[in-house]
């Protein structure tokens, strides 16, 4: 696997070596392009060392000596596109189809895997511009992965780069397609339960871990059928249902799993427990107190597994006490192979956030600890940890 790794100009990019030295034990090939502004932070000599190659830069792009286009070539060449450290100005650059220097003219014109590394201030990192560059990056089909919180340059925040060893393993993953082959449903998000025509019960799922799962599957070459509550949305996912109801999402993945044949459902979604009696007119303020009588619906993952005792499953357990504790007793009483456990009593982490902490158990015994991080570095350990244990 050949891949072109960029380096804008961001003080991340002193990792730049330490990525090129990881790439390169796991067996890629690398050429690296460097911005003229990278250049105040790392020599190009210690890049060249580490890749074997020589360093491509504007000197040698805007050569009267080169006769070629230098960036198509490097796009016939490479397999993949990496830009670690991505600077806040290099996003924006390539959101609005600026080139003006090798790495965004490279950048715009690729037309292969394309995946970005940030780092900057928090400050720059929050910024409605980034914000607004990183989505339309992403719309566009970009891997932005997002960066981490941690020690800054100045102070503290999130907009760390990640750690070469991180990049590289993100990079592996994809480039590896370990999922390829398999087919997998993924739901996501809170089901609704309707009162009347107006108004109903939910809970506060967002649905934005089950969606990271679902993107890192398919990023990883599974063939995924997201399953998902009202109000999640995905650019990146191809073959999804919406469903409305906790009773409609059983019936669709019912319905699923006897045409789509998956090896593994992983059941992130947070389907509402108890349904109250439809009423078919609005109901009126005449009342100071109003009485809802509540049904149980049914368990969705149990519904399942006693019909599909085969079907892998990786279930989720939302607790706020005793956390490990009740997602064993989960594990054990829905009879599933894998659960992941999360506090949401913490406010920041879990519900509505994009962090999250969790601790993925197996039906063996096994207990692997994720440390507060973003939901999408979280999918990919999750994803990873659930292949390990089921394929290997």
């Amino acid at each position: 696997m050949k891949v072109v790794l960029g380096v804008s100009g961001s003080i991340a990019a002193v990792k730049a070596p330490f990525i090129v030295r990881r790439l390169k034990e796991k067996g890629f090939e690398v050429k690296v392009v460097l911005s003229e502004k990278a250049k105040r932070f790392v020599t190009p000599l210690s890049l060249s060392i580490f890749s074997g190659n020589e360093i491509l830069d504007d000197d040698k792009y805007f050569s009267p000596d080169i006769t070629h286009e230098l960036h198509l070539q490097l796009e016939q060449w490479g397999d993949l596109l990496v830009v670690a450290p991505a600077s806040a100005n290099f996003l924006a650059k390539c959101s609005v189809g600026l080139a003006d220097d090798l790495l965004t003219v490279l950048a715009l014109s690729w037309n292969k895997r394309k995946i970005f590394f940030p780092a900057m201030h928090s400050s720059m990192w929050k910024a409605y511009r980034v914000r607004k560059a990183v989505a339309e990056l992403r719309e566009e089909g970009v891997i932005v992965c997002d960066p981490k919180e941690g020690a800054l340059a100045v102070g503290t925040g999130v907009g760390r780069m990640a750690e070469p060893e991180e990049i590289v393993d993100t990079i592996s993953s994809i480039c590896q397609g370990r999922w390829k082959g398999k087919r997998v449903i993924v739901t996501a998000g809170a089901t609704r339960e309707p009162i009347d025509p107006v108004r109903f019960i939910t809970n506060r799922s967002s649905g934005k871990m089950g969606l990271a799962i679902a993107e890192a599957l398919a990023l990883q070459g599974a063939e995924v059928l997201f399953i998902h509550g009202v109000g999640v949305h995905s650019n990146n996912l191809e073959n999804k249902i919406e469903v409305a109801t906790t009773k409609e999402m059983l019936s669709v993945l019912l319905n699923s799993i006897d045409k789509f044949d998956p090896s593994v459902l992983f059941m992130a979604a947070a389907p509402v427990d108890y349904a109250p009696e439809y009423r078919k007119e609005k109901i009126k303020k005449t009342q100071k107190l109003l009485t809802l009588e509540l049904t149980r619906n049914p368990d969705i993952i149990m519904e399942i597994k006693s019909r599909y005792p085969n079907l892998k499953v990786v279930g989720f357990a939302a607790e706020s006490s005793d956390i490990i504790e009740n997602a064993c007793t989960k594990l054990l009483e829905k009879g599933i192979e894998i659960i992941v456990a999360n506090d949401i009593s913490r406010k920041d982490i879990g519900f509505t956030t994009d962090y999250n902490e969790v601790t993925v158990i197996t039906e063996k015994g096994n207990r692997f600890f994720i440390p507060k991080t973003t939901k999408k570095e979280v999918a990919y350990k999750i994803v990873n940890i659930a292949f390990e244990y089921f394929f290997n």
